[in-house]
């Protein structure tokens, strides 16, 4: 099942950038300062912020590559988690 939703994510954020949402060279420019996966940002999110993973994509913060992860949590609020996609390790977890 958590493949399934990662397909889904990554198909809509294909979509998205063929509909010129993103610019080519932001998608190439994150994709090779990832030095993890997805999926690994996204046990390190969950491991901060236990709950289900709504959206993932890459994006800058402060200056650095990021994975940016909404999180529905136990409480059912969504939060924002902010993972270093060089490194893996969280930055910032907010609540929106």
């Amino acid at each position: 099942m958590k493949y399934t939703w990662l397909g889904v994510l990554l198909a809509a954020n294909l979509v998205l950038a063929g509909c010129g949402m993103f610019s080519k060279s932001d998608d190439r420019e994150y994709s090779e300062a990832a030095g993890i996966s997805m999926e690994r940002a996204l046990r390190s999110a969950k491991a901060k912020v236990p709950g289900k993973a709504v959206e993932a994509k890459l994006d800058k913060y402060e200056g650095r590559v990021v994975y940016k992860i909404d999180i529905i949590d136990s409480n059912d609020k969504k939060r924002q988690v902010y993972v270093n996609a060089e490194n893996g390790k969280v930055i910032r977890a907010d609540k929106e």
